[in-house]
């Protein structure tokens, strides 16, 4: 269980990487144009309208301004802006617009804008650290702090011997063995859930009762060792 769920958080981790690194060479390409490109007026000369198939098998119209500027070399300059809008009313035909482009190639002109330069890049390493911090999460609250509560039962926790309730499966691996304990104190029963097993542990299982190390103050706190099951 612990290797998948290391995969799993990996993958997040992965991918948040991945999209944080376009996101910096967006951010990247968007401050060398904005430090060494050159500035003119634009004017939008159309609006050009385009469906995007959604995942719910809809459909959304999108719209990107084609603009119109002159180069320092006095060439005229059309550009479809890379920045998409789901309104009309964000630009209309004859808009005037600020533009910036690199000297050596106008045809990469961009309408110099906030939210066309930077928002993207923006938004983009959100989502990596959100999908980084999901992955780190995981790692933490499956793997890392299963371990620190086993570290921490094996110096104040008590070996007790459960009764054995069932072994539950759907008929193939995984297996878990669901114990119970009845608490010499609060004479309250207690339920102890094995992690995930690979293989059939009945076997290694005849007398009926398993050892737990639990937390007698707070029999939530439990810790059932298995590694002599898998050996």
């Amino acid at each position: 269980m612990n290797n998948k769920l290391i995969v799993f958080s990996l993958i997040f981790i992965f991918i948040g990487l991945g999209v944080f690194y376009k996101a910096y060479l967006i951010y990247s390409e968007s401050k060398i144009l904005q430090d060494t490109g050159l500035s003119a007026q634009g004017e939008v000369l159309k609006i050009v309208t385009e469906k995007i198939q959604e995942s719910d098998g809809g459909t959304n119209t999108v719209y990107y301004p084609i603009v119109r500027f002159e180069a320092r070399d006095k060439q005229t300059i059309e550009f479809k802006s890379n920045l998409v809008k789901s309104s009309l009313t964000f630009y209309h035909v004859g808009q005037k617009v600020k533009v910036v482009y690199p000297p050596e190639n106008p045809q990469k002109a961009r309408i110099d804008s906030f939210s066309n330069l930077w928002l993207g890049p923006i938004l983009m390493a959100v989502i990596a650290a959100l999908l980084g911090a999901i992955g780190m999460l995981l790692i933490y609250y499956f793997i890392i702090a299963p371990n620190l509560n086993e570290n921490s039962l094996k110096v104040h926790g008590q070996l007790i011997e459960a009764k054995i309730v069932k072994i539950s499966s759907k008929g193939y691996p995984p297996y878990n063995i669901l114990a119970e304990w009845t608490h010499p104190i609060t004479r309250k029963k207690c339920y102890f859930l094995s992690a995930d097993l690979p293989t059939d542990p009945k076997e290694k299982l005849r007398k009926g009762t398993i050892t737990v190390l639990v937390d007698f103050k707070n029999p939530k706190r439990y810790f059932i060792d298995t590694s002599f099951l898998t050996h």
